[in-house]
């Protein structure tokens, strides 16, 4: 399938097949560059911050925070992109995120972002940004 067609199914207001095809893009850019570059190309990453940003389910949620940090990691076009479509902010807000699932997939999409160059780290030295990540690291059921 097409990473066009793929995409096709985010914008569904359907949650079973946004879902669907939030799975079928992560499966699809996990361990393969040339996957990942694909979706790169075609703007998946700000289709899925958009994601990201807007919506509450959990399960699309994990997913998507999944696919921002795979996407990211080891390209710093990917990186730019988050950036520029304000990708970690909306990550760091969800580390309040009732769901502990959701909080644990942010953590481990930021710990991938975090590890370019380019990732603006003052964001992280923020007062609020620092006392959640602090509360995290004393108590993980704290989410």
């Amino acid at each position: 399938m097409s990473p066009e067609k793929v995409l096709e199914g985010l914008s569904s207001t359907n949650l079973t097949e946004s879902l669907l095809s939030l799975k079928r893009l992560k499966n699809e850019i996990i361990g393969d560059k040339t996957k990942k570059f694909a979706y790169i190309s075609v703007d998946a990453l700000p289709r899925v911050i958009e994601v990201v940003a807007k919506e509450r389910e959990p399960s699309l949620l994990i997913q998507a925070v999944v696919i921002v940090g795979s996407l990211s990691y080891g390209t710093d076009h990917g990186v730019k992109t988050v950036i520029e479509c304000n990708g970690i902010l909306h990550l760091l807000r969800l580390l309040s995120h009732s769901d502990q699932k959701v909080v644990e997939s942010v953590v481990r999409s930021l710990k991938m972002i975090f590890q370019s160059r380019l990732a603006p780290c003052d964001l992280m030295f923020e007062e609020e940004v620092q006392r959640r990540l602090l509360q995290l690291l004393s108590d993980p059921e704290s989410a």
